[in-house]
């Protein structure tokens, strides 16, 4: 347990990233962060000089949730495969209480920080690039394990898996129904059967 200001502080970051994950960047304003904390104003600026230091603040403390999630999931896993499998299964997961509310952090953010923060963009494309590493990883061990055949390119699957599935989960969160995720991961599972020595 930290000290009380240091709580405060978590909590505004915690509260900030459930908000900014479900009503974005823009739609959420410094008087919703304030209710949602349950402090006063000058308590915010005690720990933040702004809204966008709490959105960074926010994005990597989502972030950093997101991956310790994927490698609790990924721990009992031996294969390469497996691994894989898994890596899709957080997408599932994301929509899952006790997830951060909203869906993936990294598709609502890159969505809205295109042009409008510049700042938002670079952590994003930071937190996806700490995704990617770690596909690479799996692709990397699994060919030196003789798992997957030689020919794995690893930064190809990294980008076909986080494009797929993040591509599955918008059109389920669009159309409320889980059935685009799940055959985005089948077509997946298909693909690493595939990528197998």
């Amino acid at each position: 347990m930290g000290t009380k200001g240091q709580q405060t502080r978590e909590r505004i970051v915690e509260a900030s990233a459930a908000l900014f994950n479900i009503r974005g960047y823009a739609g959420t304003t410094m008087s919703d962060i304030i209710e949602a904390v349950g402090v006063q104003k000058g308590g915010i600026y005690r720990h933040f000089d702004s809204k966008e230091a709490i959105m960074l603040a926010a994005f990597e403390y989502a972030m950093q949730r997101r991956i310790e999630a994927i490698q609790q999931i990924l721990a009992p896993k031996t294969s390469a495969v497996e691994q894989l499998h898994a890596i899709c299964a957080s997408f599932i997961v994301l929509l899952e209480p006790p997830s951060l509310p909203g869906g993936c952090p990294i598709l609502n953010a890159a969505v809205e920080a295109d042009d409008l923060y510049p700042p938002l963009r670079e952590k994003v494309q930071q937190g996806l690039d700490t995704l990617r590493a770690l596909i690479l990883q799996v692709v990397t061990e699994g060919k030196g394990r003789g798992e997957l055949q030689p020919y794995v390119n690893g930064d190809v699957v990294a980008t076909l898996l986080i494009a797929t599935c993040e591509g599955g989960l918008m059109m389920t969160k669009l159309y409320g129904d889980r059935v685009h995720l799940y055959r985005t991961i089948d077509h997946l599972r298909a693909y690493f059967e595939i990528l197998r020595a």
